[in-house]
C-alpha cells in the first residue's frame, strides 16, 4: 500500500512538473509564437500572390532557405501541406529540398576548398585532409567485414 501511494505521488509531481514546464514555456514563447504566425500569414500571402506559379515559388523558396540559413525553414513542410494539400506539399517540399541540397554539394564543391585555404593556409588544410584521410581509410578497413 505504501509502495502505491508513493508511486501515486511520483506521477502526481511529474504531472505538476510538466504543467509547470507549459506553463513557463508559455509565458516566455507567447511573444514570439505570435510573431511567428504571424510572419507565416505573410510567407502565404507572398507565395499565394504568384497565381498559378504559386507552386514553383514555393519550390523555390523551399530551395533558398537551405542556401540561406537566415531564412526559417522548419515549418515549410507542414505550410507546404497547408498551402497544396499534403500530397502536393509533399512533392514540392521534396523537389525543394533536392534543389536545395544539390545546390549547396555544388556551392561547396566549387567555393569550399579555395574558402578554406584563404581562411586556415594551405599547410592547416592539407594537415587535416591527411587526418580525414586516415580516418576514413580506418573506417573502411574495421568495417569491411559487416557488410558482407
Amino acid at each position: 500500500m505504501l509502495a502505491s501511494i508513493r508511486a501515486h505521488c511520483r506521477q502526481a509531481l511529474l504531472l505538476a512538473l510538466v504543467a509547470l514546464i507549459v506553463a513557463v514555456a508559455y509565458f516566455f514563447l507567447r511573444e514570439p509564437a505570435k510573431a511567428a504566425f504571424a510572419a507565416l500569414g505573410d510567407v502565404r500571402a507572398w507565395i499565394l500572390g504568384f497565381g498559378p506559379l504559386a507552386p514553383v515559388a514555393y519550390t523555390l523558396y523551399y530551395a533558398a532557405q537551405i542556401l540561406f540559413a537566415p531564412i526559417p525553414g522548419s515549418f515549410l513542410p507542414i505550410f507546404g501541406g497547408y498551402l497544396f494539400g499534403a500530397g502536393w506539399g509533399l512533392l514540392l517540399s521534396l523537389i525543394g529540398l533536392i534543389v536545395g541540397v544539390s545546390l549547396a554539394i555544388v556551392a561547396a564543391r566549387r567555393l569550399g576548398r579555395p574558402l578554406l585555404i584563404r581562411m586556415f593556409g594551405a599547410a592547416e588544410m592539407a594537415q587535416w585532409e591527411r587526418k580525414l584521410q586516415l580516418r576514413l581509410q580506418h573506417m573502411i578497413v574495421s568495417h569491411h567485414g559487416e557488410y558482407q
